[in-house]
């Protein structure tokens, strides 16, 4: 989970991209700083009038310099709205960016558990096919004696063939589900050991659906959505508002190599008081549009508190059903190899034959197959419920340093 974290561009992206929003509430703050202007002019100004029936020709060379302050006193809750609708973006995009860190634990976890799964089918399907090579060695030396025909060694040599290709079959499994950790966690898949049973699951089903409503990170964006919409609702109604600014401004020019005496300085000080008069209705359409948003986020929320509770409850029984599948596997494989022992000692006596020995290790393989299949199931649906109750975090992993 921590090289997954430290090393997958796609969330390093979305990390990125919430820095650029976060930059939404400076910027809203802006206006209500002053806002300080400086500017210089240098001006060369030829008329050539050979006539003089103008004012004759003239050359002059002037600079003007200056400066102008301007600080916001009211602007009829405009700043308050933008710095709310933008705080709310941002921690939705917060929200957002905290699920895709979730989400991608879980992929983490599916990668994990696919590669252990993959590996365990294919020493289940090696283990079957040295058995039942074994078993086509055992039926061809009775048959030389006559004991067993040529019949029950065309048996073996078909099973055998067909173990070849599901050898064939697992292994590629095997390469596939290494690839898939490659791209997840950005590193080889090493010895992996089972994954740890979860202590920290919620006791039922209820306290489940409470601790999701709570924490998790999509229900939480979806809120801030809300908050943002109705920021968004003030801050169209403040723009057919009045707006009041103190304005200063200093200038002062004078021709270059001018005497002193001839500077000219302008100081100006203002109260700049706008109200907006008549606007076409814009001001009430785009309340009236922020409105009808602020209303469909509202149901987005809405919706999205039913998808988590789904999530949830099928995540719950996805777990109970999984562990019930291991249980069931691992006494399955106990039953199965008692059973294949069982029946190799009556084949020596004459009392089995060889299509039920085959029968027996074809069983073995695939409880073995269910138990591999059962372990990863549990190992990914314990995840699962924490990351639909929002509570999957890997606050106690490694992240391993940058190179």
């Amino acid at each position: 989970m921590g090289a997954a974290l430290a090393t997958n561009p796609e969330l390093a992206a979305r990390k990125a991209r919430l820095a650029a929003v976060r930059q939404g509430v400076p910027l809203a703050l802006a206006d209500a700083f002053p806002q300080v202007v400086g500017t210089a002019t240098a001006e060369r100004f030829d008329r050539d009038d050979p006539s003089g029936r103008l004012t004759g020709s003239e050359e002059r060379e002037t600079w003007r310099g200056g400066g102008s302050v301007q600080q916001l006193l009211y602007s009829s809750g405009r700043v308050r709205a933008a710095v709310s609708q933008a705080r709310s973006e941002y921690r939705d995009d917060a929200a957002l960016y905290r699920e895709a860190t979730s989400q991608l634990l879980v992929q983490t976890v599916r990668a994990y558990a696919d590669v252990r799964q993959a590996r365990a089918a294919l020493a289940a399907q090696l283990a079957t096919q040295e058995n039942l090579e074994a078993q086509k060695r055992y039926v061809a030396a009775n048959q030389k004696r006559g004991f067993l025909t040529v019949t029950d060694v065309a048996q073996a040599d078909a099973r055998i063939a067909a173990s070849r290709a599901q050898v064939a079959r697992a292994t590629a499994a095997v390469v596939a589900a290494e690839r898939a950790f490659i791209r997840v966690v950005g590193r080889p898949a090493g010895d992996l050991p089972p994954a740890d049973s979860l202590q920290t699951l919620p006791q039922s089903l209820d306290e489940a659906y409470a601790i999701a409503a709570r924490n998790r990170q999509v229900a939480e964006g979806a809120r801030q959505q809300v908050r943002a919409a109705e920021a968004a609702i003030d801050l169209a109604r403040s723009s057919g508002g009045p707006r009041l600014t103190l304005e200063a401004a200093s200038f002062f020019d004078n021709a270059f190599n001018g005497p002193q005496a001839d500077r000219v300085i302008d100081d100006t000080v203002a109260m700049r008081l706008t109200i907006p008069v008549f606007s076409g209705g814009a001001a009430r359409a785009r309340t009236a549009q922020q409105r009808a948003l602020r209303n469909a986020a509202r149901l987005d929320l809405a919706f999205t508190l039913r998808q988590v509770e789904e999530g949830v409850t099928n995540a719950w029984f996805a777990l109970d059903a999984a562990r019930v599948a291991r249980q069931s596997a691992e006494e399955e494989v106990a039953a199965a190899e008692l059973a294949v022992k069982g029946v190799k000692r009556e084949q020596e006596n004459g009392l089995r034959s060889v299509f039920e020995v085959l029968d027996q290790e074809q069983a073995l393989l695939n409880a073995r197959l269910a138990a591999a299949r059962a372990e990863r199931d549990v190992a990914v649906a314990e995840r699962q419920v924490l990351f639909e109750i929002g509570s999957l975090s890997c606050g106690s992993c490694e992240v391993p340093a940058k190179r």
